[in-house]
């Protein structure tokens, strides 16, 4: 078994920091608009500030996000394979985003083009807190060799 690298999504709400910290290979942004603007998620608050953000919804905007789509996952995944690496992407629940159904869809594009890796993008049925408390466990894990 090759060594493998941890993949999630900004539902996580983990910043750089703490991802370097713990050694998550990369988080994938999701995507949110507001009325007057559109930028990708992140929990550096990059795109928008948290202050924004919230202005925004008490200014009465109207905020939506978007899930992530598999040519976006299909980058990363592929970046990690071809760095020789095995990639376990542990995702937001299915109740609030269809992103993992995404991340599954090119899970089984790229089993074929890299049958010797093994690929798995799960469903953690958590989100937010609870997501990064499953990631730091992930990575506790795997930092022991589990």
């Amino acid at each position: 078994m090759n060594k493998f690298v941890i993949i999630s999504d900004s539902s996580c709400n983990l910043n750089g920091k703490d991802m370097k910290d713990l050694g998550i290979y990369a988080i994938l942004p999701m995507h949110l608009y507001t009325e007057s603007k559109e930028f990708e998620a992140d929990g550096d608050w990059k795109g928008m500030d948290a202050h924004e953000y919230y202005e925004a919804m008490r200014n009465g905007e109207r905020v939506r996000s978007s899930q992530i789509i598999e040519a976006e996952f299909d980058v990363v995944f592929r970046k990690a394979l071809n760095e020789g690496f095995d990639v376990l992407y542990l995702g937001c629940t299915h109740a609030l985003s269809k992103g993992i159904h995404e991340a599954i869809i090119c899970v089984e594009k790229l089993q074929k083009e890299y049958p010797n890796n093994q690929i798995v993008a799960y469903d953690t049925a958590n989100c937010v807190g609870s997501l990064a408390l499953v990631l730091m466990d992930a990575c506790k894990m795997r930092d022991e060799g589990k």
